[in-house]
């Protein structure tokens, strides 16, 4: 296979660090609870397949993201590879 392209992220996304998840047993779809912009829990429903890449173990999803795309897509990302590739932009209104 020859060399593949270089590429640099771009996108603004919202996200939250994730607290706790829990799959709701009537719905199956996940209940995913992480901190708001204030640091303040903040549920999110989710689907089903939210945490079917990489299938993570609920010790690798502490401190992991819920990532939430412009198109309403959303998916997690462990905290190291979120972090090195996106930096957390001030508030509106906040001081800068």
């Amino acid at each position: 296979m020859g060399q593949l392209a270089d590429y640099v992220s771009h996108k603004q996304v919202k996200a939250g660090k994730i607290i706790s998840a829990e799959k709701d047993v009537a719905t199956d779809r996940w209940i995913v609870t992480v901190e708001d912009a204030n640091g303040a829990p903040a549920e999110v429903d989710c689907p089903p397949d939210i945490f079917a890449r990489g299938s993570p173990s609920f010790q690798q999803l502490e401190g992991a993201y819920l990532v939430l795309y412009e198109d309403g897509y959303k998916s997690w990302s462990p905290a190291g590879v979120f972090e090195s590739g996106y930096t957390r932009l001030p508030a509106e209104g906040a001081a800068a």
